[in-house]
């Protein structure tokens, strides 16, 4: 069988971005006097944003209100503000072969599109929205 491409989760598989997600959220949810213990953090890794808004506010997601949006924009601008891209060992070479070889990775994210592309150095892939 023949590839014609590869596809990768982004944050926590490709890039080194976890421990700036914790650090992010664990600051929002202190300002509400909630503890984000890191085990509970990374078992909710993959969610969407609202998700684990409504997760860490404690309160049962109906919509993203405006409640929601501000929590969300909070960890947003920490997050931004103190992002380290890093990639893990090994895999801007694993990327470079595939390209050599004439194979498109494609990225997969729970991230917010806007983040992504903010905080992702433009040499690294060109990046584009795709639902």
């Amino acid at each position: 069988m023949k590839f014609r491409g590869v596809q990768f989760d982004f944050d926590g598989a490709l890039v080194k971005s976890m421990g700036d997600h914790l650090s992010a959220w664990q600051t929002v949810a202190k300002d509400d006097g909630v503890n984000v213990e890191p085990s509970e953090y990374f078992l909710n890794e993959g969610s969407a944003v609202h998700e684990i808004a409504g997760i860490f506010s404690g309160k049962k997601i109906e919509n993203i209100s405006d409640e929601y949006k501000v929590i969300i924009r909070k960890e947003e601008v920490h997050f931004v503000r103190h992002h380290r891209f890093e990639l893990y060992l090994g895999v801007e070479k694993f990327l470079y072969k595939l390209h050599v070889r004439n194979m498109p990775p494609g990225i997969v994210t729970a991230g917010l599109f806007d983040r992504i592309t903010r905080t992702t150095p433009a040499d690294f892939c060109p990046v584009s929205k795709h639902s």
